[in-house]
């Protein structure tokens, strides 16, 4: 059974292996877009092309969109780091390659989501620039500024199995402190939720409660070096 992507619930199994461990909202306004095999897909994504990965803009197959009107496009994480659409697999939105896995501390795909994955709390106040007090982090729209200046672009929703910790002024998982060097002493709080938030910025930061903190590709992107 066929469905759309921005229909794709968290913990979905995939056909051709891996479930679905996030899934990501974006701007679409910056994007060159293309058609592959019917499949309209961002030319900055990667496809697999004669056992390598390319750019989606690379692929010969691939022909551009002239005028793509659509304001978001949509993406996944999964376990198995990889998207298969029709006759095509592409990576997913953290693009890593498994001979390289291993740099990332990790032995298998689905480590990825286990030891690296991190978010907030759906209730996590955030203040924007349009709104007197606090909105929750589930309430935020792409577009909004916050009032620390940053523009949101991208909005991920996060499937969750882990405990969460009590940061001043915001509950997250562990793993927040730990890739953004927090540096933070909190203690497990008692609540707990099956889903997390993160966003992904026009600065690449976005701000809690005064605390500034990396937006969504950090979790992956400061590994890869």
């Amino acid at each position: 059974i066929l469905h759309s992507i921005q229909s794709i619930k968290l913990g979905t199994q995939l056909a051709k292996g891996g479930y679905v461990t996030a899934v990501l909202k974006l701007d679409a306004s910056q994007e060159k877009m293309f058609n592959l095999g019917n499949i309209v897909v961002s030319g900055s994504h990667k496809v697999r092309y004669e056992k390598k990965w390319v750019y989606v803009c690379e692929h010969p197959d691939a022909i551009p969109i002239k005028r793509f009107e659509d304001k978001f496009i949509y993406c996944l994480n999964t376990s198995k780091k990889m998207i298969g659409i029709g006759d095509y697999v592409f990576q997913d939105w953290d693009e890593i390659d498994k001979s390289n896995i291993h740099k990332y501390g990790c032995d298998k795909e689905s480590d990825i989501f286990d030891n690296l994955e991190n978010g907030f709390h759906p209730d996590t106040p955030m203040y924007i620039s349009h709104k007197d007090g606090p909105i929750a982090i589930k309430d935020i729209s792409i577009g909004d500024r916050l009032m620390s200046g940053e523009k949101i672009i991208g909005i991920v929703k996060i499937k969750n199995d882990k405990p969460l910790y009590e940061y001043p002024g915001f509950l997250a998982t562990y793993q927040c402190s730990i890739i953004q060097y927090l540096g933070i002493t909190m203690k497990q709080s008692l609540e707990q939720t099956d889903i997390l938030y993160h966003l992904l910025t026009d600065s690449g930061s976005l701000h809690i409660n005064e605390q500034q903190l990396k937006d969504y590709n950090w979790n992956i992107d400061y590994l890869n070096v």
